[in-house]
């Protein structure tokens, strides 16, 4: 199913917990957690699993109005409103889609019942954010080899990384 450039795949019945994705990759990334709804009868049926592929991905459409994160958390919203009209929902949100899910509960809509959040992203500008100082704990010349082509979300990291410079010394 196909609406407001975002496609569901649905599992199960009950109240609908819809599952955000992150960024390049598509609903499957989240359906290894479909193994502990089916294992219990009980969360199976008190759950609706509504897998998102969020516009752009997967199969589904990303239509001009889709110019970013704001206008996909229209987007969501606006399939959740036809999908299960004034029905209270979840959202369970990976990465980007973590960033999506709190976007949405910060709209204050008093059908949401609550988040579920693995590894959202919740400062998107890197310049703002405070991580701690990368660590390498057990450096592997082999992986290193095999992500040289990688982007700037590859394993080597980003441009003027010093382990990139250390990759063009190998042979």
């Amino acid at each position: 199913m196909v609406r407001c450039g975002v496609r569901a795949h649905r599992h199960g019945s009950g109240t609908p917990l819809v599952f955000l994705h992150g960024a390049g990759v598509d609903h499957r990334i989240l359906t290894s957690l479909e193994a502990v709804f089916t294992a219990s009868p009980t969360l199976d049926r008190r759950w609706e699993r509504v897998y998102l592929d969020l516009p752009g991905s997967a199969g589904s459409v990303c239509p001009p109005s889709i110019d970013g994160s704001d206008a996909v958390v229209d987007a969501i919203l606006d399939f959740m409103h036809e999908s299960f009209p004034g029905e209270p929902f979840a959202l369970v949100g990976n990465s980007w889609g973590g960033m999506l899910a709190r976007s949405i509960a910060s709209r204050r809509d008093s059908r949401t019942l609550g988040l579920a959040l693995i590894c959202p992203t919740v400062v998107a500008d890197q310049q703002r954010r405070t991580l701690p100082p990368r660590t390498v704990i057990h450096h592997d010349s082999g992986a290193a080899l095999v992500s040289a082509g990688a982007g700037p979300h590859g394993l080597r990291g980003d441009v003027g990384d010093p382990d990139a410079r250390e990759l063009e010394a190998l042979p």
